[in-house]
């Protein structure tokens, strides 16, 4: 593994988990203001909506357009890749006015069918989907930037822009919901997205690879190296957001304020998931797919297995960190406003088995990527389809026997049987060595999961806080101790961390 690439990989690792403690302060301050109400309910349904619209008609193409743009700029040139790039963003500002005109014209008729809402509620619906329609274009815009700029060896000033406007964002709500109440959650939204727009621009033409747009009638021709790309990736992004509006719906049915409880119950992985993929796709990918163009194989398998022990580490101890400290950290979190003990616990219980299922989660990203860098694009499309439709037969015939516990089940099980699928596809020397050793780490796992509800069993504080801290310095001890079975050397990762201050251990 590249030392270069590793560093990168650590400092993005470290960056992204400053700013995840900001958001999960967000999502602290939102549940002590909003709890479970009704309001909350409307605003992560929007929200989830127009991730579906932007995971259905942008993302698959989005999420790829790194690996092309490279390609791209290698075998063409800088200002082709630019002018492709611009008629490809204009090619997403047709679309986002499309969907504005669709949604002023039909957009009462189109939220009734999904979420059966009526009156008051179905206007409230709508006010709520129409504010965020205008932050596609938005986020598309980020995710092209911040794709050229790490295509062009240009990673942290993103990462780091983020993490600020993440603390406008705490404030917005904090010093804000007293004024506009629910609405602060939009403001915010949209001031991070402006702000992070703004820093991309500037950088963008500051080392001149500025999108070139050209308004004439080869853009959509000139996008379409993109589109072409992306479009095997379209059909899993579809089934993902019909797999979504569908457990929204079924948990709609559970009563008021478990979609709300769902949400809180895995936002904390959601937004760890977001730290690994920014990992994966920005440092580790890039690197997997140079070594196998050059067809570097002994460099590739190194590089591949060493990065999957890194991400074993990760994994090794946010997991089990999560599952045993699942009550006290979200009561600290949430104990706040409407939440009562009685939801706590049942957001707890959730909140573990997310944390298990992400075991799974964090696999299916890592393995997935490596699968498009080899040009196996049909394959990965064809199991993620297969991965969402096994995620919603199980949700509609089990529903009603595990409630809400049925999405975390059926989210770790079928990404878990897809990883191993993949695994056996992709092109890479010693499979079966790769195999057995993540046989054994997932085993590990699960017994560090069992250590940690042991603990939970037998060791009880009044003082949540001293609760917290106590056991997770006893169970990071336990992990530490198992590390070298899983092959990780953890204070070389560390020295990696120390090293930037010309420390050593």
């Amino acid at each position: 593994m590249a030392i270069s690439s590793r560093k990168i990989s650590l400092n993005i690792f470290i960056i992204k988990a400053l700013t995840l403690v900001i958001n999960l302060l967000i999502v602290s301050v939102s549940a002590k203001y909003f709890g479970l109400s009704i309001d909350r309910d409307i605003w992560i349904i929007a929200t989830a909506f127009i991730i579906n619209l932007n995971n259905t008609f942008f993302n698959p193409i989005s999420d790829v357009f790194r690996i092309k743009y490279v390609q791209v700029k290698e075998e063409e040139s800088v200002q082709s890749a630019l002018t492709k790039t611009g008629s490809l963003l204009l090619v997403y500002a047709i679309m986002v006015i499309l969907l504005v005109i669709i949604f002023f014209f039909y957009g009462k008729n189109i939220i009734h069918s999904l979420f059966t809402v009526d009156g008051i509620l179905l206007n409230r619906y709508c006010l709520f989907v129409n504010i965020l329609l205008y932050s596609i274009l938005f986020t598309q815009f980020t995710s092209i930037g911040i794709g050229i700029l790490n295509a062009n060896n240009i990673f942290y000033i993103p990462e780091i822009t983020s993490f600020f406007t993440s603390f406008f964002n705490l404030g917005i709500i904090y010093f804000g919901t007293a004024y506009i109440g629910i609405f602060s959650l939009y403001v915010g939204q949209y001031f991070n997205l402006f702000i992070l727009s703004l820093v991309i621009l500037y950088f963008l033409r500051k080392k001149k690879l500025l999108p070139i747009f050209k308004w004439n009638k080869t853009f959509i021709s000139q996008a379409k190296v993109f589109i072409v790309f992306g479009i095997p990736f379209y059909f899993p992004y579809i089934v993902g957001q019909i797999n979504s509006l569908i457990e929204k719906s079924l948990s709609n049915k559970m009563g008021v304020g478990i979609i709300s409880m769902i949400d809180y119950a895995q936002k904390f992985t959601l937004l760890f998931q977001v730290v690994i993929t920014s990992i994966i796709l920005t440092a580790i990918i890039p690197q997997l797919t140079k070594n196998f163009y050059r067809k570097e194989w002994e460099e590739y398998y190194i590089s591949f297995y060493n990065y999957l022990k890194f991400i074993i580490l990760i994994i090794s101890f946010f997991v089990p960190l999560l599952y045993l400290n699942a009550y006290e950290i979200n009561y600290i979190f949430f104990k706040k406003g409407e939440v009562s003990i009685s939801n706590i616990e049942q957001i707890s219980l959730l909140t573990k088995l997310y944390s298990i299922s992400f075991i799974a989660i964090c696999l299916y990203v890592y393995i997935s990527p490596v699968m498009i860098s080899q040009l196996k694009n049909k394959q990965q499309a064809v199991l993620g389809v297969l991965t969402q439709i096994g995620i919603i037969i199980f949700n509609c015939f089990f529903y009603k026997l595990f409630n809400q516990f049925t999405f975390p089940v059926s989210i770790g099980l079928f990404h878990l049987l897809i990883v191993f699928i993949m695994l056996y596809i992709i092109s890479i020397h010693n499979k079966k060595k790769i195999f057995l050793y993540l046989f054994k780490s997932i085993l590990i796992l699960i017994l560090l999961l069992v250590i940690g509800e042991i603990i939970n069993r037998f060791i009880h504080f009044d003082n949540i806080y001293f609760s917290l801290l106590f056991k997770t310095g006893i169970m990071s001890i336990i992990i530490l101790a198992f590390t070298p079975l899983l092959g990780i050397n953890v204070l070389f990762y560390f020295n990696q961390l120390l090293n930037k201050w010309n420390l050593k251990i």
